[in-house]
């Protein structure tokens, strides 16, 4: 941009914080930024909303919200994104790059943010609180899904199953138990996951990462969620109630699965025979009679078992033979 100057060949660019006169705008311009900083935040305004930013490329950028404009597009999968940053972000999932590390345990992410939230974990910050029970979490996700128990509002249904759910999400996970879907697969011995968290956690099995110790019997766990569940074992609490009997349970995970026998719910399918199941672990089982495995075996005679029940009731003969 050429300079302005009077008749005189004075510099007529002035600074409107201080005395200082320049013969280029350009030059004005780098001046406020460099002394002006604060001040000058706002010399590139959008008007569209007002917002100001330090420079007109930012402001250009912001611009495209307004326009709806997504100039950057991923040439891998055509998906397309308003800022550059945004593409390089997303492009890192075809890539597999996790440039930013965790300085606490190792852990790599694709996205800075993503790092921030992890390291929360390390300082125990939870920034979210429930308006309604004061209940606080570390992830906005988790508070959002929180909030809506408070509601008892579910209007994503289960195409496959009675169920309902609070979130879009709970559903998509929920439905690859009926599907078998398993997207997050691990690296190192290629077990395939429904949900990202379980993926991360097996990780660090093969990491050797186990940082939650049990107080009381020394156990130790790769997740704070696996020790808060086996620190009930030795407390004997059950927080879970079902609204249909007495049952209680210590796992979230059980009281779902007990809530079937009440409804008659039979979604898991076997593929040998026409049987269908309740509970996933009882389809695990009976496909056992059709694969002959027997995965428990007795330490004292070799005997093998289908399930740790029988194995139990098996190891008793042994003890009652000791005795006489």
């Amino acid at each position: 941009m050429p300079g302005m100057k009077d008749r005189r060949g004075e510099k007529i660019n002035h600074c409107s914080h201080c005395v200082k006169k320049f013969s280029t705008a350009s030059a004005l311009k780098r001046h406020l930024l460099e002394r002006h900083r604060h001040s000058s935040e706002n010399q590139y305004v959008c008007t569209q909303c007002g917002k100001g930013f330090t420079s007109q490329r930012n402001l250009t950028a912001h611009e495209k919200i307004h326009t709806d404009k997504k100039a950057h597009v991923c040439d891998l999968c055509g998906k397309s994104f308003r800022r550059r940053e945004k593409l390089q972000n997303h492009q890192r999932i075809h890539t597999g790059e996790k440039p930013y590390g965790c300085d606490h345990c190792g852990q790599r992410f694709a996205r800075l943010d993503a790092l921030k939230v992890h390291e929360k974990l390390h300082t125990g910050e939870q920034s979210y609180q429930c308006s309604t029970c004061d209940k606080r979490f570390t992830h906005l996700s988790s508070w959002k899904r929180h909030e809506v128990t408070h509601t008892g509002v579910k209007t994503h249904a289960c195409a496959h199953c009675e169920q309902s759910f609070a979130s879009a999400g709970e559903l998509i996970i929920h439905t690859r138990v009926h599907t078998g879907v398993t997207p997050y697969h691990c690296t190192h011995c290629g077990k395939g996951f429904k949900q990202k968290s379980n993926l991360e956690t097996h990780l660090r099995s093969h990491r050797g990462e186990k940082s939650h110790y049990c107080t009381e019997c020394g156990t130790v766990f790769s997740s704070s969620h696996s020790l808060t569940q086996h620190m009930r074992t030795h407390t004997g609490e059950k927080p879970y109630h079902c609204d249909e009997c007495d049952y209680s349970c210590a796992t979230l995970g059980s009281l779902r699965s007990h809530k079937k026998t009440h409804t008659g719910e039979r979604p898991y399918h076997c593929t040998e025979c026409d049987k269908s199941f309740s509970l996933p672990q009882t389809l695990r089982v009976h496909k056992r009679l059709h694969t002959g495995e027997k995965p428990y075996q007795c330490s004292e005679c070799g005997k093998w078992f289908r399930q740790s029940g029988n194995l139990g009731l098996h190891m008793k003969t042994h003890t009652k033979s000791l005795e006489k």
